[in-house]
């Protein structure tokens, strides 16, 4: 039995530090570049593993160098990647992350062959046999397959639209009928509603089935959205230095607490805490240890 099955995107993000955003037509000096595994489903699986929990990772991968960098610290990590599909003749995505000083991001991406992965792709006896499922970025018919097959299992299901919420608009209803938490930011959440005012939103979606929201706000921490309660958890201040995976580290420490007995407001409160430190760190699979978490939660400065 798995703790959690991560499902979704599986990249390489090369990092470029730059000594200020450029404006059209200028030339900004890059400071550093480094390179290492991303994606959703990757970084999830990552966090997930560091905090002792037994993880696999479904994904697919282009057989080239890429492809290599995005699993192998998931197998230093003990991720069993055995649901993690080879496409011989594909190339593996990446994510070019631009990083300013104040550890703002820009980025752009290719979703190479992470984003072609079909339902007969993925393994359902992974999935079954899993306490937690969380799927991120995936197509959508990757994804309802996905959710479906965890929903019936009796796992905690839980679903991150990503960035490019556009391909799940009109299958949304369909998708959320399925999911236990739902993670979409203070953007893509006003993208699917119409919606600016984020509690609305949230009730909005509530009616779709899920059973509770969660509004990743960035530097305002996170507001949950349910049909018991609307309230905003502050996170805490820290230096930041990037904020790159800082939302699946988010999700990850929130799904890692419901699953050890915590309710939803503690398990939110420590995974503000944990994204926290995360962005406190260059780069994105970066390696916490659980007392700088607990040091942040008992003598963090609050963000309100």
């Amino acid at each position: 039995m798995f703790d959690l099955v991560s499902v979704g995107h599986l990249l390489v993000d090369m990092r470029v530090i730059v000594e200020e955003f450029p404006s059209e037509d200028r030339l900004s000096k890059v400071l550093r570049v480094t390179y290492g595994g991303g994606g959703s489903a990757g970084n999830v699986s990552f966090f997930a593993a560091m905090l002792g929990m037994k993880v696999a990772c479904i994904g697919k991968v282009g057989f080239d160098r890429f492809g290599k960098m995005a699993i192998d610290d998931l197998i230093d990590m003990g991720v069993n990647i055995s649901g993690v599909k080879i496409e011989p003749e594909g190339r593996t995505g990446f994510t070019i992350v631009i990083i300013n000083p104040e550890g703002k991001i820009m980025m752009v991406g290719f979703p190479g062959v992470s984003d072609d992965i079909k339902p007969n792709e993925i393994d359902d006896r992974i999935l079954r046999n899993a306490r937690a499922v969380h799927v991120a970025s995936l197509n959508p018919e990757a994804a309802i397959y996905a959710l479906k097959i965890a929903k019936r299992s009796g796992a905690l299901v839980t679903f991150d639209p990503g960035r490019v919420v556009s391909k799940f608009m009109d299958r949304l209803p369909e998708i959320l009928q399925y999911v236990d938490i739902f993670f979409p930011n203070r953007k893509e959440v006003v993208a699917i509603t119409g919606i600016n005012d984020y509690a609305e939103a949230g009730k909005k979606l509530l009616k779709y089935g899920v059973k509770n929201v969660i509004v990743k706000l960035g530097p305002k921490g996170a507001l949950i959205v349910n049909r018991e309660m609307v309230k905003r958890i502050p996170t805490f201040k820290v230096k930041t230095i990037d904020t790159t995976g800082a939302g699946d580290c988010f999700a990850t420490g929130v799904i890692w607490k419901l699953l050890n007995g915590s309710d939803i407001e503690e398990a939110v409160r420590f995974a503000n805490a944990f994204a926290s430190v995360k962005t406190s760190k260059l780069g994105t699979r970066v390696r916490i240890k659980l007392k700088e978490v607990m040091e942040l939660l008992e003598h963090g400065e609050i963000l309100e």
